[in-house]
């Protein structure tokens, strides 16, 4: 006769397979665990086992893998404006020799002007774009958001800027 899963306990490793956290009881077929656990930017795996109402436990599952998606960009600072050309750069986000690109997106309104990829130098403390052919006195929203292998990304760091006259 098969017994229902009363509860369920998770492992969480790193890559050397290092139990780092362990929850017992859970009751949830999901469990959501703070970020604060997780460093970003980085692969951890989770293994998950079920308990009947009679605490007989059954063998750990296969390991199932996530990433934990990369910090945001640092802080866009505006390194030249005119009234057609702006140069921005910001402060590379931890660990980003793991990074495929930062994702640049340049808005007038609610018009997308530019959405490209800039890819990071290894070794450089700050990444950067040049933008040029921009409107004179003109509001534009730059947004940045890193990307990692498979589509993991951040959140967007947004800055308004205008063009001079």
């Amino acid at each position: 006769e098969s017994s229902k899963a009363d509860s369920y306990d998770v492992q969480i490793t790193n890559a050397a397979n290092k139990v780092l956290f362990s929850f017992s009881n859970v009751k949830k077929i999901y469990k959501t665990a703070p970020t604060s656990l997780f460093k970003p930017n980085r692969k951890y795996h989770f293994t998950v086992r079920a308990i009947a109402v009679d605490e007989t436990a059954t063998d750990y599952s296969s390991s199932k893998l996530f990433t934990v998606a990369p910090k945001r960009p640092g802080l866009i600072a505006i390194e030249h404006r005119s009234s057609s050309i702006v140069r921005a750069s910001w402060k590379n986000v931890p660990r980003a020799k793991k990074l495929k690109y930062y994702r640049v997106v340049l808005k007038q309104g609610n018009a997308i002007i530019l959405d490209t990829k800039v890819r990071k130098g290894f070794g450089k403390k700050r990444t950067g774009i040049t933008i040029n052919n921009l409107t004179p006195n003109t509001s534009y929203t730059l947004r940045i958001r890193s990307f990692r292998a498979k589509g993991v990304r951040s959140l967007f760091r947004t800055r308004i800027f205008r063009t001079l006259p």
